[in-house]
């Protein structure tokens, strides 16, 4: 019991360093941060797997800030995966976004390869975003890449994780930093509960927001 106590921890260990260093690679303005503010999200996700390694799913976000004074950001999103190996998958997905001065149309396309060696996980996601704001008559491209690690700790119900997942373009734009644990409640309801950290370039600053997603396989 007390060696597998000590590979746990070295695990977690292990994980904290690469989620710092991962963090400091993709946030070149970490240390001209100048405003901190408290925030929440929340998210709901209903998916349905399909024959022929398809995937079906909808997916509604809340994002507050300023201490929940404020919306940061609201989404309601209809998804479609495809399992492409069984260790990379593809998606792609449509969303309405609405922040507090605007409304966003997107288009999201991702690609994410996951490898896993005895109880830990890697992934990493790609993703390309298309957005038309029809107030504007605007658009805009936006790439989003996000290195995650898990860890499965044997009967247990918890998996830990933190990720790290980097907002450009043309430029840095902003960095989330996520450490949290995904909760099985049975075989198809889980229950997702995190910390993430949003440095942000412009203005420069930080958002400290705790998070619950709940998804249900249907």
């Amino acid at each position: 019991m007390d060696a597998r106590r000590s590979v746990r921890a070295t695990m977690i260990r292990r994980m904290l360093a690469c989620c710092m260093t991962v963090t400091t690679l993709f946030t070149p303005g970490l240390l001209r941060a100048q405003r901190n503010e408290a925030g929440g999200w929340a998210s709901l996700q209903l998916s349905k797997a399909l024959q022929h390694n398809w995937t079906l799913g909808v997916r509604g976000e809340i994002r507050g800030r300023e201490e929940m004074h404020s919306l940061d950001l609201a989404f309601l999103r209809a998804m479609a995966g495809y399992r492409i190996t069984p260790w990379m998958g593809a998606e792609l997905a449509v969303d309405r976004m609405w922040r507090s001065t605007s409304a966003q149309n997107r288009m999201l396309l991702s690609l994410t390869g996951t490898w896993g060696r005895r109880s830990l996980a890697l992934s990493v996601r790609q993703r390309y975003i298309y957005a038309h704001n029809g107030e504007t008559h605007s658009y805009a491209h936006l790439m989003r890449t996000m290195v995650s690690l898990s860890c499965h700790m044997g009967d247990s119900r918890w998996t830990p994780y933190i990720s790290v997942e980097g907002y450009y373009w043309d430029r840095w734009q902003m960095t989330h930093t996520f450490i949290g644990s995904r909760l099985r409640l049975d075989s198809h309801n889980s229950l997702d509960l995190f910390y993430v950290c949003n440095i942000k370039a412009t203005p420069a600053g930080l958002i400290h927001s705790i998070g619950a997603g709940y998804a249900c396989r249907l």
